[in-house]
Parts: C-alpha cells; sequence; structure tokens
C-alpha cells in the first residue's frame, strides 16, 4: 500500500520512500518528507529513499552529514549548515531503521518521482 506524507510516497512493502523537493524547502513548507516518512514507520525497517534532492542524497551518501555532526554542524568552508535541526531529527530515524538513499534525476519519468511532483504542485497550488 501507499501513505502519502506531504510530499511523499511511502510503499511499505517494497521498502520504498520518494520525496520531491530540497531540504531547505521542506523546512520551509513543513513537511519534512523523509523524516515524515520515517516517522510513520512503528518498527525498525529496510527502508530506500528515492530522491531528486542530489544535496539530501549526498548528504548522506558522501558522509557529509557526519563531517557536519563532528564539526558542529558546519559545512567545510565553515559556514553553518542550513536546518541542522532537521538533519538532527534525521539522524535519530537513520539510527532506527536501515535506510539507503538513491538519487534519480527530477522530471525524468520515474514513477514514483512523478506523483511526488504532483503532489507538490496540487499542494503549492492550495497556498497561491
Amino acid at each position: 500500500y501507499y501513505l502519502s506524507l506531504g510530499g511523499s510516497i511511502c510503499a511499505y512493502r517494497s521498502f520504498v520512500a520518494a520525496q520531491s523537493n530540497d531540504f531547505a524547502s521542506w523546512y520551509a513548507s513543513g513537511s519534512p518528507a523523509v523524516i515524515e516518512g520515517l516517522k510513520a514507520l512503528n518498527r525498525p525497517c529496510c527502508v530506500t529513499v528515492v530522491s531528486d534532492s542530489k544535496y539530501v542524497c549526498d548528504a548522506i551518501n558522501q558522509h557529509w552529514l557526519d563531517s557536519w555532526k563532528r564539526n558542529g554542524w558546519k559545512k567545510s568552508n565553515k559556514d553553518p549548515v542550513l536546518n541542522p535541526e532537521l538533519w538532527q531529527e534525521l539522524l535519530t530515524y537513520l539510527a532506527k531503521h536501515e535506510v539507503h538513499f538513491e538519487w534519480i534525476k527530477g522530471h525524468d519519468g520515474h514513477p514514483y518521482n512523478e506523483r511526488c511532483d504532483k503532489i507538490a504542485v496540487s499542494q503549492y497550488s492550495q497556498f497561491k
């Protein structure tokens, strides 16, 4: 089954969560999709987050998040990390679940990404 969570789609049986928008805009919109998707899981799971946000995927896959935490939430150029409270919250869920992040090109026909884009556009239209 699918669970729609403000811009995310979670397919529980195939362990897929997909999201659209970058991390900063999740914060601005009040719907941190990856966090909300992981929060919805009521027991430890194996999850693949499929995202068109290179920033989010690279933060995990390139171990930027580990470095930011180790460096007091500062990036390599010493600038502060944006939205550290969201990254800290994400870390709590990454510790509970086996989570893999996969980057996909946005607007390139991926079914979950296209569905997320439609949800995001629909939600955005309500606030114009």
